[in-house]
């Protein structure tokens, strides 16, 4: 390396291939070590920010396990008109959840879940209602956790 070559690149290309060769351990350490970062503070900030309860028996957010799907859909609506919530989405098996279709009928709709979305600005912020045999068995209420009850 000289003064006028601070990267020490001067001289034969086998020169530069050792000295690139001594820095790839280095490199890789250092991307390794980064994408741990990375997800380790998406795991903390999903933690942080985000709460997830189940419900197996009584109710949350006007919904009660025990209710059919036309009560879970009138349910639904109602917290649609009220502000409250502001879709209401299918959730067929092996798909992700989607607005239901103007030509779907949710009362005879059979995916096993349903997913009314509270605030579409956050991804994470979502009652899901879990059906067996057309009644609901399970409602997981995901927020935001500043948000209140």
């Amino acid at each position: 390396m000289t003064a006028c070559d601070p990267l020490g690149t001067v001289g034969s290309s086998a020169t530069l291939v050792k000295i690139s060769m001594r820095k790839l351990p280095r490199l890789i350490t250092f991307v390794f070590g980064f994408l741990i970062l990375v997800v380790v503070t998406g795991f903390a900030a999903q933690r942080f920010f985000f709460s997830s309860v189940i419900i197996e028996s009584g109710g949350t957010y006007d919904f009660e396990i025990g209710q059919n799907r036309a009560e879970a859909f009138q349910t639904a609506q109602r917290l649609v008109s009220q502000g409250r919530a502001s879709e209401i989405h299918t959730w067929p098996a092996g798909e992700f959840h989607r607005p239901f279709r103007d030509d779907e009928i949710p009362t005879d709709d059979d995916s096993p879940s349903w997913s009314i979305v509270i605030d579409p600005d956050w991804w994470n912020n979502s009652v899901t209602l879990t059906f067996e045999d057309d009644r609901v068995v399970r409602i997981r209420r995901n927020r935001v956790l500043w948000e209140l009850p």
